[in-house]
């Protein structure tokens, strides 16, 4: 019972802390062109390149649409992101377990029990070569650009940002890039082919760079559109009032629970 009765302050904490956060919007810029909600784009009579990155810590979101009528390969471990002149292949070669697990426990006595489990699943991970059929697409997701929360100048402009009814005006700081001062510049670099050798290959490169930063407590659910804001994502930081009392309520709960 001595569990439930921190489930109270849990739910003030967790309240508490979420006012505490502090959240930077990225909002990324391009050399390609861009659709309606902010997604870059690049095509021709091949291919068509998309680009999103939408939500936590930038994912870099690749599709890839054939438009022949034979095959088109990817090769990953030939293409990479290239952040501030540091190449990060997109294949990672890393694997993912995805498993379920049935089981059951046992009460032998009031002080004594014993618990079987069997897990079921299977390991899979990213390919390094990609297949696209004729008249078809793949997406691809692999990769994040995860900067760390960048530390804004006091000098950068104040102004006042009408994020939601529900939660009116909030203090903001905004800093805006060009791409020769951004603290962010990216490239993406594929290598694409219709012969699954690459003998002679496709190279498609394009630029990116951060072109302003938002740093704001308004929420990514309220700040946020998915259907508008593909080139925007986010970080997250507690504030340092937040990062003690989520160190007070931790040490506070072991204690709790130490207790019978």
């Amino acid at each position: 019972m001595q569990f439930f009765k921190t489930l109270p302050l849990l739910a003030i904490s967790a309240v508490f802390l979420a006012g505490c956060m502090n959240y930077q919007y990225s909002t990324v810029s391009s050399n390609l062109k861009a659709g309606d909600d902010q997604e870059f784009f690049l095509e021709n009579d091949t291919l068509m390149i998309s680009y999103s990155f939408y939500g936590y810590g930038g994912p870099v979101r690749i599709t890839i649409q054939n438009k022949l009528d034979v095959p088109l390969y990817v090769d990953w471990k030939q293409s990479a992101l290239v952040m501030n002149d540091h190449s990060n292949t997109y294949w990672q070669n890393t694997s993912r377990l995805e498993a379920t697990a049935e089981g059951y426990q046992v009460q032998w006595t009031p002080r004594v029990s014993s618990t079987s489990a069997t897990i079921t699943g299977e390991i899979t991970g990213d390919e390094a070569i990609d297949f696209i059929a004729p008249d078809s697409y793949k997406e691809s997701n692999m990769v994040m650009i995860g900067p760390d929360f960048v530390t804004l100048s006091e000098t950068e402009k104040q102004y006042q940002v009408m994020d939601s009814p529900e939660e009116g005006p909030a203090d903001a700081t905004c800093y805006r890039y060009g791409d020769d001062n951004s603290p962010l510049k990216f490239r993406s670099y594929l290598t694409i082919s219709t012969d699954p050798s690459f003998v002679k290959p496709l190279i498609f490169e394009s630029s990116f760079w951060i072109a302003e930063i938002v740093q704001t407590k308004t929420r990514p659910d309220y700040y946020l559109d998915e259907r508008r804001d593909q080139n925007k994502f986010y970080t997250s930081s507690a504030s340092g009032a937040g990062a003690v009392l989520g160190i007070g309520v931790l040490f506070l709960l072991l204690g709790i629970t130490s207790v019978h």
